[in-house]
């Protein structure tokens, strides 16, 4: 398939592997690892995927930059 660099690729649900009907373009290219499927139960799961990141890195991150948000305007209530 043209353009594929090996990064790109689809998030499904698990559930719907069974039911799945895919083109043999697609198939080689998942062999070739050119196109990837994500088959997925949780919302964690996928968000680790389009992350790169654990789920407890991600939390650490984004409560960091809600903690910044805060003080800012918290300091700015206070003026």
């Amino acid at each position: 398939m043209k353009g594929l660099t090996g990064k790109q690729g689809v998030i499904i649900p698990k559930l719907n592997i069974q039911n799945l009907i895919l083109k043999k373009e697609v198939i080689e290219a998942c062999e070739k690892g050119l196109f990837h499927i994500y088959a997925i139960s949780t919302v964690d799961e996928g968000l680790e995927i389009l992350t790169g990141l654990k789920r407890n890195e991600i939390d650490k991150k984004m409560n960091d930059t809600f903690q910044k948000f805060i003080d800012y305007y918290e300091c700015d209530d206070e003026e």
